[in-house]
């Protein structure tokens, strides 16, 4: 009976702590679950991982519950990726009791320094043109690199090549022979090189060893010419790709890039010889007295010819070397010329510079100067005393093969008379020299007052060649030499 009084009271204790457990169950919040964790992780990793990363994997590390504080701290490992990289990161994330419901209070990150980053594919073809550029290549290869036996400048900044006007002058100087003093308002900038298209045509990549080794074919591009060669840029990961390394592994050669070529026609040339001889005639003789400049028109020039190209500072200056005959009415002239065409990125190729030689001369044409040439001659005394000025006409009758003349001079005062005179034309200076024999002629009896019998009259000159005159070389050059009287001329040929 009294066993039956136990076991029966036994019962009702359990019963009674049964219901107790029951009711303060009811009355306390469940801890989260580590679904409810991920879930909750999930929604407010948002705010604190880049928006292209996705996560792959939520693990909870460590749990602390603080029944008195009423707080729940997880510890938990996220593992997320981009396109490229996969990522382990460690976050603390912390709940509050609140009117019994745990409220997330926060997500900070936690155990930064075992954050882990790796590579899941070699460089992005993106980043690989952004990083191969010139100033990257320079930093490895130098700001000058020999391609073809010229040095090329590399970089989008820093050394800018000019043409001075002191190699201007160098050139012309080396090719033609003589220093024109050339001086220009400012110099023309050559570029320096820029790289053009790349291709990968080689990689090895080893994420274990964070490394991609890329093999490219690089074109380096000129204002006139473009270099293609074979480089290797070595890349290794630290916090990203970046680029450890590069070295040239086929060596670049050089060709014309399309579009740039040029080739000095005759037309262009005779109208480039033309345009700068307005302001710069060409200067024959070597004497005072018969230095003259010859003008120079498209239409005056023929057999032009090129003899010579130099191409330099990396094809943006081309230097033809040429030859042509300048015709004038009684003289050919063969001429030397320098032209020199610089590149200009902004405007193509133009001229730079025009120069001549001194002119040689080819051909007098003495048929040319038979006939009449109309002008007057002067008197002066021994004294250099004026005696007036005269009208005469002076016919030149024959012309020999050795510069022999025989001529007229034919005076048109109120008392006309001719006198005979010979003499000789000297082609290669284009001067004349004429005398009469005897001293009787009437018509030197004007110097007579002041010139004693005993002397010939004589005229000696040069051909003007652009006004087809001839003249004493200068104003007063007379005088008695060699037993003759030479008088101030000017005679300009008739048609």
């Amino acid at each position: 009976m009294k066993e039956h009084k136990k076991t029966s009271k036994h019962i009702v204790i359990n019963i009674f702590l049964m219901l107790a457990s029951i009711i303060l169950t009811a009355c306390s919040p469940q801890n989260m679950t580590e679904s409810e964790i991920e879930a909750d992780f999930t929604g407010t990793i948002r705010n604190i991982l880049p928006i292209e990363e996705s996560l792959d994997h939520f693990e909870i590390i460590n749990r602390e519950t603080d029944k008195d504080n009423q707080t729940d701290t997880i510890w938990c490992r996220a593992e997320s990726h981009d396109d490229d990289t996969a990522y382990v990161r460690f976050y603390e994330i912390k709940y509050q009791l609140v009117d019994k419901e745990w409220v997330l209070e926060s997500t900070t990150p936690y155990r930064e320094s075992e954050w882990a980053k790796v590579p899941t594919m070699g460089v992005k073809d993106s980043l690989i043109a952004e990083l191969i550029t010139a100033d990257v290549i320079s930093s490895y290869l130098g700001n000058v690199i020999k391609i073809d036996g010229e040095e090329w400048h590399i970089g989008e900044s820093g050394y800018e090549l000019y043409i001075s006007d002191e190699m201007i002058n160098f050139l012309l100087e080396m090719l033609i022979g003589f220093d024109i003093g050339y001086e220009s308002v400012s110099s023309i900038r050559v570029s320096n090189a820029t790289v053009g298209n790349t291709e990968i045509i080689n990689r090895d990549t080893q994420l274990a060893l964070n490394s991609d080794k890329i093999t490219m074919t690089v074109e380096l591009m000129h204002d006139v010419l473009m270099a293609k060669g074979e480089m290797q840029f070595d890349f290794i990961y630290e916090d990203g790709w970046v680029l450890d390394n590069a070295h040239v592994t086929k060596h670049f050669a050089s060709s014309q890039r399309p579009g740039t070529e040029f080739e000095l026609t005759e037309e262009e040339a005779l109208s480039a010889i033309a345009k700068h001889a307005i302001n710069n005639p060409v200067e024959f003789g070597e004497q005072y007295l018969n230095k003259q400049n010859i003008s120079i028109s498209s239409n005056e020039i023929s057999d032009f010819r090129i003899k010579n190209e130099v191409l330099t500072h990396l094809n943006t200056v081309q230097v033809y070397e040429g030859n042509f005959i300048l015709s004038k009415d009684l003289v050919d002239f063969d001429i030397s010329t320098t032209l020199i065409y610089q590149y200009d990125p902004a405007g193509g190729w133009g001229v730079r510079e025009v120069a001549f030689s001194s002119p040689e001369i080819k051909t007098v044409h003495t048929d040319r100067f038979i006939g009449d040439w109309v002008g007057t001659y002067g008197v002066w005394g021994i004294d250099y005393s004026y005696n007036g000025n005269y009208s005469m006409i002076l016919e030149i009758t024959s012309i020999g093969n050795d510069g022999a003349v025989i001529a007229y001079v034919h005076d048109r005062s109120a008392n006309p008379y001719s006198v005979e005179m010979t003499g000789f034309l000297d082609m290669n200076n284009l001067t004349i020299s004429i005398k009469s024999h005897g001293n009787n002629h009437p018509m030197f009896s004007k110097m007579r007052s002041r010139i004693t019998s005993q002397y010939d009259g004589g005229m000696m000159g040069v051909l003007e060649i652009e006004t087809s005159t001839l003249s004493s070389w200068a104003p007063r050059n007379t005088g008695i030499k060699d037993g003759c009287y030479y008088h101030e001329f000017e005679a300009t040929k008739t048609e």
